[in-house]
């Protein structure tokens, strides 16, 4: 037989094969049921946590001076904006200066850029040079750049560049902070083979009554495979190894990727 009558065969024996190996994937449940079921069955583990909540919810206390060439006195629509966003995205604000567990701290400065060519509105442009600190002074944020904004007086458009300034540096600083805090103390934590709610489950308790672990947070569930999120006290990934090792024993094999990564799988019997 020529080689040219074998092609269909085997292109037809091929597409058989990939039918037949994607059977199993058609049939599992939807990842949206998936979850579903988990949020009925255990409501607090598949419960979504803020970034602040995994962090520690540190208190904020802001004090910045804002300041305009349009007018002699202070300004204070960055230090809202900054203030709203912060509490959007979980964060303790305060108003006393005491003990704070971030000081966001620094100066705006708002100065017209432009009185005309805006079709009537005036142009300011507002200079930052803002930093978040820890309650030890440690700079651990940072944000410094120019914002513009239009207003139809000096004033307004002063205002207006302000307000912009405080919500783009908002932006950066929670951002840097977040990634601050995580750095120190949570693992990124996937586990292979919790092949039901129920085991998953199980494995979320062990985790969480761990000397060490302060706190965990699933993010995600296949159907096997977790992901986790995990407050540790100190030790990073290495601490969490061990842990998790003389939790579980030889029923979890663990390997880890980077200083605040781990994988594990379960070992079936």
């Amino acid at each position: 037989m020529e080689i040219k009558n074998l092609f269909p065969a085997f292109i037809l024996l091929m597409l058989s094969a990939c039918i037949t190996a994607y059977i199993p994937f058609v049939n599992e449940p939807r990842y949206e049921e998936i979850f579903g079921e988990g949020k009925k069955l255990y409501p607090d583990m598949f419960r979504k946590a803020s970034e602040a909540e995994k962090i520690g919810f540190p208190s904020v206390y802001i004090s910045i001076d804002e300041t305009s060439d349009s007018s002699l006195d202070f300004f204070y629509e960055a230090a809202n904006e900054i203030s709203l966003s912060f509490s959007s995205s979980g964060f303790k604000t305060q108003k006393e200066k005491n003990n704070p567990g971030l000081k966001i701290k620094g100066s705006i400065i708002a100065e017209m850029a432009a009185d005309d060519g805006f079709g009537g509105f005036i142009d300011y442009q507002a200079k930052c040079d803002l930093m978040a600190e820890d309650h030890n002074g440690n700079k651990i944020s940072s944000y410094n750049g120019s914002v513009r904004g239009l207003g139809l007086t000096a004033d307004d458009a002063a205002s207006a560049a302000l307000a912009n300034a405080g919500r783009e540096a908002s932006k950066q600083l929670i951002g840097g902070i977040i990634s601050y805090y995580r750095s120190k103390s949570i693992v990124r934590l996937e586990i292979y083979n919790l092949r039901t709610l129920q085991e998953l489950h199980a494995f979320y308790i062990k985790l969480k009554a761990i000397k060490d672990v302060q706190n965990a947070w699933l993010l995600d569930y296949r159907g096997t495979n977790a992901l986790f999120d995990v407050s540790v006290e100190s030790g990073g990934a290495g601490n969490l190894a061990r842990a998790l090792m003389e939790t579980f024993g030889t029923d979890l094999k663990i390997n880890r990727p980077s200083i605040m990564e781990l994988e594990a799988a379960v070992q079936l019997k």
